[in-house]
């Protein structure tokens, strides 16, 4: 299923892209190619990268429900992302015009704040 999923974000985009295209940009790379590069360069890394990020956060909740005993514990039961959405808002209090790699930073330490505190 996961291959199917990977394979199927690496096909379907902007431009359909057929299956041969693919197998061939990772087996027979032609870099004069357009939809090769496309392909090694954003679809693929795009569909392995969104696969980690759901394993991540699949072992991050085993995690939490292992920590805290309570197979329904999630981000927002613990207080994690009312910690994310107050680390935002003082950043945007400060600084309004923030980019959003700043307001994912701040998001972040508000949310490992509040981790620390509750645990």
């Amino acid at each position: 299923m996961l291959i199917i999923s990977i394979l199927m974000s690496v096909i379907y985009g902007a431009t359909d892209i057929h299956i041969v295209t693919v197998w061939n940009s990772i087996f027979q790379f032609d870099p004069a190619n357009t939809s090769h590069l496309v392909i090694r360069d954003i679809r693929l890394p795009r569909g392995i990268g969104s696969a980690f990020v759901g394993a991540f956060l699949a072992v991050a909740g085993a995690i939490m429900q292992g920590m805290t005993r309570n197979p329904l514990a999630s981000p927002s039961i613990m207080g994690v992302t009312n910690g994310a959405a107050l680390g935002l808002v003082i950043m945007l209090a400060f600084y309004p015009l923030a980019s959003s790699l700043n307001q994912t930073f701040a998001a972040f330490i508000g949310a490992g704040v509040t981790v620390i505190v509750v645990f």
